[in-house]
């Protein structure tokens, strides 16, 4: 496959990807992105262990992260981003454990779901 076409189907991924972000969290603003900001600080410490394990074990091994960050990370107003999270919350992709926030086993569990296919499409283009 030449590159032009590579490129054509990598750009029809990545708007499959945002479309279901789309069809997942309707009109709910910032959420896909709070909850990708909050799960990359999550990993920063992760080491080989299942990342669809309980919530208990995911909190032992990962790195809390907290609305400072979410809002230098996005440029957003804090209240913005605290009522946003306080949502997510409510929805059980986001957990506050003494202060810090964690992205739940509901929220790990679809997203390695779309991180395997999403490597194996990856894959196929290679």
């Amino acid at each position: 496959m030449d590159s032009v076409k590579k490129i054509i189907e990598v750009e029809k991924l990545i708007t499959a990807i945002y479309a279901d972000e789309i069809h997942l969290y309707g009109s709910r603003p910032y959420y896909a992105q709070i909850l990708k900001i909050i799960y990359h600080i999550n990993l920063k410490t992760w080491k080989d262990k299942d990342l669809i394990c309980d919530n208990e074990t995911f909190i032992e091994h990962a790195l809390g992260s907290n609305i400072n960050a979410v809002t230098r990370g996005l440029n957003l107003p804090r209240e913005t981003v605290r009522r946003k999270v306080n949502e997510l919350i409510e929805l059980d992709y986001v957990m506050r454990v003494d202060g810090k926030l964690y992205v739940t086993q509901k929220y790990r569990k679809t997203t390695f779901e779309k991180s395997v296919l999403f490597h194996k499409k990856m894959s196929n283009l290679a």
